[in-house]
């Protein structure tokens, strides 16, 4: 049963119930109960598709953008990295305006989910020394991949 027969059947079985009354309700019982099945079985193919759409190979360009959580340890070093340049502007008597560009300013960018976005080249960039086994961990271990056109 495909799903727009389904929804067929539902509001005609809520117009027989503002008609009729309460006994077209229990008279479809099983009828429900049978569409329900329907849909669950189709909801099981459904995540099956998906999950066979989601094991392919992508192509994703390093100026896309990806999400990462980052760790207490993770912001840490991302606030001393903004201190240093920072510093080192201020020694080389440098223009502050001309590094606000490379400043993440950490707090502003994580959004309300507790998500880090950032170009996937910067992240490699930035964290790229930090990342091996046994070292402590900048952000958690999963990388969310934002949904942009796909590089060809």
């Amino acid at each position: 049963m495909n799903k727009l027969k389904i929804l067929e059947w539902a509001n005609n079985l809520i117009e027989q119930y503002e008609e009729y009354g309460t006994t077209v309700i229990e008279e479809t019982s099983n009828d429900i109960q049978y569409c329900l099945d329907q849909l669950k079985i189709e909801c099981d193919d459904l995540r099956e598709e998906i999950k066979d759409l989601v094991n392919i190979d992508f192509k994703f360009h390093v100026t896309n953008l990806v999400k990462v959580k980052l760790t207490q340890y993770g912001i840490k070093e991302l606030n001393k990295r903004d201190e240093e340049l920072c510093e080192l502007a201020d020694l080389k008597n440098f223009d502050r305006s001309l590094i606000e560009s490379q400043l993440y300013k950490v707090d502003e960018l994580i959004d309300e989910q507790g998500y880090f976005t950032i170009e996937l080249w910067r992240l490699m960039n930035v964290f790229g020394s930090y990342l091996y086994e046994s070292h402590d961990m900048v952000f958690e271990s999963e990388i969310i991949f934002l949904n942009e056109k796909v590089s060809d």
